[in-house]
C-alpha cells in the first residue's frame, strides 16, 4: 500500500536455500511490456524477484503519475527490506544484495532511485527510457526536491555556461 493506495506486486522464489539476492523488478511504461520473462531470467539465476505495478497501473490502486511511480519505487524497497529480517521463511533474503532492475520507464526510475537513495547494492537500467531527455527530467524531479541538491547547483552552472557561449 503507497499513500492509501494497494498497489499489487508478486515475488518470484528461486530454488535452494538462500540467503538470496533480491532484485526489484521496475516494468516500463504501463500498457506497454511487463518484461516478465525477464524477471523469471534472473529467478532462475538465483535471485528472490519482487515484482510489482505502480499505482494506477495493471489493476493497482490510484492514479498513475511520474512522480507517484518515483515514490512507489521508494515504498517497494522499503517493503522488500521489511522482508530481510527473517519474515519470509520460503526464500530467505540477503539484506545486502538488493538490487534494482529496470527496462525502458523502470530503468529511469531505478537510476532517480539510485540517485536518491543509499541502501542498494547495484542499480541496472536496461534501455532507459527517454535517455536524450534525462537531463530535462532530472531537472523537474530536482524541482520536485528541492533546489539545495547538489545536482541541482551543478546542472544551473553546467546550464549558464552552456548559454553563455550563445549554443
Amino acid at each position: 500500500e503507497v499513500q492509501g493506495d494497494r498497489v499489487n506486486g508478486y515475488w518470484l522464489h528461486p530454488n535452494g536455500t538462500g540467503p538470496f539476492p533480491t532484485v526489484i523488478f521496475l516494468h516500463g511504461f504501463p500498457g506497454y511490456e511487463q518484461n516478465r520473462d525477464t524477471a523469471q531470467a534472473l529467478r532462475r539465476a538465483g535471485f528472490v524477484v519482487f515484482f510489482f505495478h505502480y499505482r494506477g497501473s495493471w489493476g493497482s490502486g490510484g492514479n498513475f503519475s511520474f512522480a507517484g511511480a518515483r515514490q512507489d519505487v521508494g515504498a517497494a524497497v522499503e517493503y522488500v527490506k521489511s522482508f530481510c529480517d527473517g519474515k519470509c521463511k520460503e526464500a530467505p533474503l540477503d539484506s545486502d544484495r538488493l538490487a534494482l532492475f529496470g527496462h525502458s520507464m523502470g530503468g529511469w526510475l531505478a537510476l532517480m532511485a539510485a540517485a536518491d537513495r543509499h541502501d542498494l547494492s547495484c542499480v541496472m537500467a536496461l534501455d532507459f527510457w527517454h535517455a536524450s531527455q534525462l537531463s530535462v527530467m532530472l531537472r523537474e524531479a530536482l524541482e520536485e526536491t528541492g533546489k539545495d541538491h547538489p545536482f541541482w547547483q551543478e546542472q544551473q552552472e553546467v546550464e549558464e555556461q552552456f548559454s553563455s557561449k550563445g549554443a
